[in-house]
């Protein structure tokens, strides 16, 4: 199966493999360009952070896609191609952009992607990154136009399969677009007032956390990307002792998802309504951008309990 990973630092998670492997009393086979490994966290490439993951039955791999980065380590075939670790290139395969790979690293019931428990499993729970599924991986802000086709909504967030088909210039590009745009803090036109105005009484409540406040709080800081947006949260926070949420903070955080992906689950884990479907869907079926910006500016929740859709038992 194969994943978007981003890797802040890569020795520790060659430590953390062997770690794993350690425990479970394995012994593996591992290949890598150790030169790539050692100089992946230096200055010049520090901006290289999102990778490509693939494991099987068998072992797993690391892949890179990045034309400086290859064209500064590759090494050189006869007929003048450039490859990390592999020479043989397979088109499907990408060998060429192999900078690890480990073999014999689990067998049988070790590698049962359905068990839970087993190695395989573990090595991507317990690996310090982010891992996102390669038929789902987000998009960074300042993120250029797709080809059609390519990206999609899900969960009312954009993302991007670069999976299937395994097409060399889809991966490319979206890699290149991720590791070369500036850290997470973009300089976004969000125009975030400072400080909301008091919000008066909250008639008319629609949307509530689902569990305890202060956990919905911590999860939220540690689901917003960038800086700026999560400073902007902290101190415009409207949620009550009850756990309501005001609409217009709600409609904040929906505008700022194009921009920051990763809030959008928060949304369909954290809110939830007894009278309405506050999830995602219902917002970009029935709110939408345009509309949240308006209703971000409003001091009352009843323009936006008349757009969400009552709840049903299959919104429930």
């Amino acid at each position: 199966m194969s994943f978007v990973v981003r890797i802040d630092d890569m020795g520790l998670l060659l430590e953390k493999w062997n770690e794993l492997l350690m425990d479970a009393g394995k012994t593996h086979e591992n290949t890598q360009n150790q030169q790539v490994i050692n100089d992946i966290g230096l200055e010049k490439w520090q901006r290289i952070k999102w990778f490509y993951y693939c494991d099987n039955q068998n072992g797993n791999t690391i892949r890179v896609y990045d034309t400086e980065h290859m064209a500064s380590y590759g090494r050189t075939k006869q007929n003048g191609d450039l490859f990390y670790l592999e020479t043989i290139t397979r088109s499907k395969e990408h060998y060429e952009r192999v900078i690890c790979r480990g073999k014999n690293m689990w067998q049988g019931e070790e590698a049962n992607p359905e068990n839970q428990q087993s190695l395989r499993i573990q090595f991507r729970r317990r690996s310090p990154w982010k891992m996102y599924a390669a038929t789902g991986c987000p998009l960074r802000g300042g993120f250029r136009p797709l080809p059609d086709g390519v990206h999609f909504l899900r969960e009312g967030c954009v993302y991007r399969n670069i999976e299937s088909p395994p097409n060399r210039d889809v991966r490319m590009q979206y890699f290149e677009a991720m590791n070369q745009l500036p850290s997470f803090d973009l300089d976004l036109d969000l125009d975030l007032p400072q400080i909301l105005p008091p919000f008066p009484e909250n008639n008319g409540r629609v949307i509530k956390m689902r569990g305890a406040i202060m956990e919905a709080k911590r999860s939220l800081h540690d689901a917003i990307a960038n800086a700026k947006v999560r400073e902007w949260a902290e101190k415009n926070w409207e949620v009550d002792e009850e756990g309501f949420i005001t609409s217009r903070f709600a409609c904040w955080l929906y505008c700022c998802i194009p921009a920051n992906p990763t809030i959008g689950p928060w949304f369909d884990t954290e809110l939830c309504s007894d009278t309405h479907d506050v999830s995602l869907r219902a917002f970009d079926q029935n709110v939408g951008i345009e509309k949240a910006k308006l209703l971000r500016e409003e001091h009352g929740n009843g323009p936006l309990r008349n757009l969400l859709p009552p709840l049903t038992e299959e919104g429930n």
